[in-house]
């Protein structure tokens, strides 16, 4: 019986993102698991006059910097050494519109989300109200050198769609402290 997970985890190259990944490879992924960073993003540039004509060459050359940021990120982290397990996708578009795809395509069975304090969180209260996997919310104030304890409370994404900013401002004052939506 394969017992491997796959694990997802949204990505911005942020501190927050960072401790998503550490505390993932640290208290979630298990040897043979498959961990995928998702980096979502929009075709932006501040240099419009160059690809006015040509969004194919934007998406290239947004692609190849987030390439190149990834691979730093990688570094920072020293993700190499847990081999080709690790991937890393980009797609197109919002955040929770990406990790939805991406659950379904890849058979999700876990999203390890931070939720940055102070900033809007419209899509996480988005994802969870249409989503399927299980997700788990940190803070980017968790410690990883304290002992993390284990799950201590469970959320239905039904309860959390109801009062999104009761179950945010409770998971916010425990900032060590993961909560697990489940559906």
């Amino acid at each position: 019986m394969n017992t491997n997970r796959t694990l997802l985890i949204p990505i911005d190259f942020s501190n927050a993102s960072k401790l998503a990944v550490k505390y993932a490879l640290s208290n979630e992924y298990k040897e043979g698991d498959q961990l995928i960073l998702l980096h979502c993003y929009r075709l932006i540039s501040d240099d419009y006059t160059s690809y006015r004509d040509a969004p194919r060459k934007l998406k290239m050359a947004i692609e190849k910097k987030l390439e190149i940021k990834f691979n730093q990120f990688s570094r920072t982290l020293d993700l190499d050494k847990y081999g080709p397990n690790i991937k890393f996708g980009m797609k197109l578009g919002f955040t929770a519109n990406g990790i939805h795809t991406l659950s379904f395509e890849c058979h999700i069975d876990l999203i390890v989300y931070a939720l940055k304090i102070g900033k809007s969180n419209h899509e996480l209260i988005e994802l969870l109200s249409s989503g399927s996997t299980p997700v788990m919310l940190i803070t980017e104030a968790i410690n990883l050198k304290k002992n993390i304890p284990n799950v201590e409370k469970t959320i239905s994404s039904s309860d959390f769609s109801n009062q999104p900013q009761h179950f945010l401002n409770e998971i916010y004052k425990r900032p060590n402290t993961p909560f697990l939506v489940t559906l």
